[in-house]
């Protein structure tokens, strides 16, 4: 376990449209964008769209993103989330951008889904999913990358925990990814920031706490 330590956070406050925000880069990986729809972050573009944090604020190799996760559960396949160790190539196409996600799936309607997993030179992996857990709206959806080890948390539990060695570097951010003309999932209340050996990964973030109380 490590303790959490907030470095960056975001609500998203801007007008409908591209995320276009000089604190965020969209990376454009499958040439599309992070958009924002009423104060939450998503996409319409059909496309998988990361997009990584370009404001102030440093961050380490073991690093942290969280956000909140909204929306009707109506669209096959659509997902939001949140990226770690998000390398800085903004190359249009399917080649460039590295990036482990975490992302909610409502897989048709059917089931909320949790996907963990990877993109190296454009190309995705999905190292681990869920087809069974049920994510009400305002749940937290964690991410964290420490050494090689990924964890993802659903709240205050600990949901899927293995290692991989493929990126080692970069920043957090956010990922969406919608197939039709209208987007299903949104996410909110974005934070990234730090991870530190030893202590717990959940008590001591105040963050964490703060959010849920406002859903």
């Amino acid at each position: 376990m490590a303790t959490r330590t907030p470095v960056a956070t975001e609500a998203f406050t801007f007008s409908n449209g591209n995320l276009s925000s000089g604190d965020w880069t969209q990376l454009n990986q499958w040439d599309g964008a992070v958009k924002i729809y009423t104060n939450r972050f998503g996409t319409d573009n059909g496309v998988k769209c990361p997009a990584r944090w370009n404001g102030t604020g440093t961050f380490t190799n073991d690093q942290y993103a969280l956000c909140k996760i909204y929306g009707a559960a109506s669209f096959g396949l659509s997902q939001v989330g949140v990226i770690v160790r998000a390398s800085a190539d903004t190359h249009t196409g399917v080649d460039g951008t590295d990036y482990y996600f975490a992302a909610i799936n409502d897989n048709g309607g059917t089931n909320s889904q949790a996907v963990l997993g990877k993109v190296v030179n454009g190309t995705r992996t999905d190292i681990l999913t869920s087809d069974s857990r049920v994510w009400a709206a305002g749940d937290v959806l964690a991410l964290e990358a420490e050494g090689t080890v990924l964890r993802v948390y659903q709240n205050a539990t600990l949901i899927y925990s293995t290692t991989d060695a493929s990126l080692t570097t970069g920043k957090p951010g956010i990922f969406a990814y919608a197939p039709s003309s209208s987007t299903a999932l949104v996410g909110d209340d974005w934070e990234g920031g730090n991870l530190t050996a030893g202590g717990s990964s959940i008590a001591p973030l105040a963050a964490y706490y703060r959010m849920l109380r406002s859903a």
